[in-house]
This record gives C-alpha cells, structure tokens and sequence, in this order.
C-alpha cells in the first residue's frame, strides 16, 4: 500500500481532493482553511487505508502504554559509571512480525472502539557493545507468542482535512521528478507544502479513558549479547495498562510533577497512563556455559519476572514532543539452590530512566523519523554477574527509515 502522504501529490495533480485523516479519542471539528482561499469537498476515505491508520493508531497506543517501541535500532555512545568497566559504543534492536486478526469493525464517527484480536508474533530484540565496551543491558531474546489481547479505546473519530486551492497549487507548481534524485526532492517539497497548508497535522485528544491487556504463550532463546550463553524457555505473560480520561487524570499521582511542567509550556490537554504491570512465568533451561550451571546441575528451573512501566510527555512544542519513560524489571528463581543464591544468580533487578525527543527539534536534521535519547541503567539483567550503572546518549531510528537511508 502507497504511504497516505505520497497519494496527496497524486491526487492533488488530478484535481482531486483528499482528506488528511488520523484517528482521534473524541470527535474534533476539523481544521479550517487558510484565510482566502475556496475549500473543496472531502471525500470519503478508501476502507484499506482507514484500516491501516487503524493499525497506526493500535501500534502507537500500545507503545505509549508500554514506553517502548517494537521496530526500532538506538545506536548510543555508553558511559559506565564504574572505573573498571570500559566506556564505548553500542547499539540495541527490536523487531516483531505478525499474524493477526481484525481488531474490530472500523468505528463509525462517535462510537467507541473495543478490540479483541489473536495474533502469532516473532520477536526479536537485544542489546550489542563493540570492543568490549560494558553492556549493562546484555539481554538478547528471540521468541514466539500465541497473544490474546482486549482493549477498549474510548470513541475514535476520523478527523477529515479539508483540501484547499493553495495546497493544490503548491504541488502543481512542483516540477514533475524524472530522475531518482528528482523523487526524493519532489517528496520533500511535498511534504513542505503540507506542512505549509496544515494538511499533516495530527489531532490528539486525550479526553478519553482507555485500557489495554493481554495473554500470550511464549517459547525462544535469551542470551547474551553475541549468544555464547543462552537459555532456552517457554511461558506465559499477562499485562495491563490504564489512561484515564481528562477529568480523572489528577487521580494520577505518578504524573502529578510532569503535567504541571507541560501546563508551563502551555499543554493541558494530555492525560498520560498510570504505570503498566506485567507479570510473567518462565520454565527455564540454562546451557553449559551459563555462569550458574558451573555451581549446579540442576540446569533446568522456574523463574517468575515482573515489569513496571510508566511513560508520559513532558512537553509539547511546535507538535514535537519531549518524553519520559521508566521501566523496573525484576527477575526471581523459584527455589533456587543454596549455592546460586549465595551467588546472587537466583535475583535479577533492573531500572531505566530516558529522555527521548525528535531528532528534528535540532536545525541539523529534518526528518522526523529519528529521535536523540539520553538514558540511565542500573542493576543488572539475568547473564549479569554485578549490578552497575551507566549512562547512555545516542540517537534512534526505526527500521525501515534505517533501510531507506542505507539504500540511497
């Protein structure tokens, strides 16, 4: 399917009109048009791409629950707080592919969206350091989930933009690409005339209150970094996620600091989810080479995990927005034997804290697919020997914007 954004320069050279469209959690009038100029009809919007603004909508939801991102490469510089440990660059991956079911039918204007899908995953994700440089987050895992999954998202609008006369002028007076080269600059002047004539504006309202939860039975391989040390497993993980709705959100303790900072960028209008909890439990198997299995032969072992999540924006300026997100892990083997436990193996726990915010706030980079980040870990992860701290700083990016700038 043709990415919506191209379609707008297509359909404007045939004289067509084409709404600018996202879903919304309460109906919004829509933009008006600029001063002077003719608006022309909106027409409706093609099933296939409303479906996939849909998916949009479900992906971006479900990382801002989760405070973290499923499709995405972090290339960062690591600063060990430890003098021993050496400081370096690395990189972390994740990536997920699926097969699932509809959501639900497509809301109409007004009603309220619920989901109930099964889907089949294959993820990957993990952490990678180059010369020796300290990972604190050596965990690498491969899994495959059965997920059964619900959600209620409040009432869903889809927000039309009207097109205007100017936009449509604007793009006619783009000369037509005929070269590669001519592409990606035909591209880039369309997407100046959107954002001069309001047609790639997003509208967000948070008003309404959501929930998301899920099942899924798993099996995979974590590891280290470079998988010399792995452990196979299989399991089952349950997680669920709260945002209240504009009226309950003072409710939200955790939030309480960071809204009064976004009232002080003039930003009332976000309400962020409480902390998402998710509980798991693992059958474990360790291999030879697993620092536990030299004190033990018992290799195989039960192991529950829990996670807290929370994330939320601090600010919101021009549109681009400035965000927080936390995560505590905590790891624990089940009656564990007494040698690993005098060893620390049978106890895992770890923190982060970030700072994200797109990359394009500063005046070297335009393009809004990369964010700059600035992290703290402390603790350590199962295949870690010692807790540590570090700090990390880099830039992210997802995959498929990785592979467009590769392949130019």
């Amino acid at each position: 399917m043709m990415p919506i954004r191209l379609l707008w320069p297509m359909l404007a050279a045939l004289g067509m009109a084409l709404p600018s469209t996202t879903y919304c959690q309460e109906p919004q009038a829509a933009e008006k048009p600029a001063a002077g100029t003719d608006k022309l009809e909106a027409r409706p919007l093609d099933k296939e791409i409303e479906k996939e603004l849909l998916e949009s909508f479900l992906t971006d939801k479900a990382a801002e629950f989760l405070g973290r991102k499923t499709d995405a490469i972090h290339l960062k510089y690591i600063e060990p707080n430890a003098p021993e440990d050496k400081p370096g660059w690395g990189f972390d991956y994740a990536w997920k592919a699926s097969k699932q079911s509809e959501p639900g039918p497509i809301p109409k204007p007004g009603e309220t969206f619920a989901i109930k899908r099964m889907s089949y995953e294959l993820a990957i994700d993990g952490s990678y350091t180059f010369d020796d440089a300290k990972n604190n987050q050596d965990l690498s895992t491969i899994t495959a989930d059965f997920k059964l999954s619900r959600g209620d998202f409040g009432k869903l609008q889809v927000v039309p933009k009207k097109v205007s006369k100017a936009y449509i002028a604007c793009i006619k007076a783009i000369p037509e690409p005929v070269t590669e080269d001519d592409e990606a600059l035909y591209d880039k002047a369309s997407d100046l005339c959107a954002k001069l004539h309001g047609m790639d504006k997003k509208v967000q309202n948070e008003s309404q209150r959501s929930y998301y939860y899920w099942l899924d039975f798993h099996g995979g391989v974590e590891a280290n970094q470079d998988y010399s040390q792995t452990h196979t497993l299989f399991g089952f993980t349950t997680a669920f996620s709260y945002q209240p709705d504009k009226a309950h959100a003072g409710y939200n303790f955790f939030d309480l600091p960071f809204s009064w900072l976004r009232s002080a960028f003039g930003d009332g209008a976000y309400s962020a989810p409480y902390p998402s909890v998710m509980l798991g439990l693992d059958r474990v198997d360790s291999d030879e080479k697993d620092p536990r299995s030299a004190l033990t032969n018992d290799k195989t072992f039960t192991r529950v995990k829990a996670e807290v999540a929370f994330a939320t924006q601090l600010a919101n300026i021009d549109s681009k927005i400035v965000r927080l997100t936390t995560s505590y892990r905590y790891y624990k083997e089940l009656s564990a034997p007494q040698v690993v436990k005098a060893a620390s193996l049978d106890e895992f726990d770890f923190f982060t804290a970030s700072l994200r915010f797109p990359a394009s706030m500063l005046p070297l980079i335009e393009s809004d697919a990369y964010e700059l980040f600035v992290i703290y870990t402390d603790g350590k992860l199962p295949f870690g020997v010692a807790n540590d701290q570090t700090f990390e700083v880099g830039i992210s990016t997802n995959i498929q914007a990785l592979a467009d700038f590769l392949g130019k």
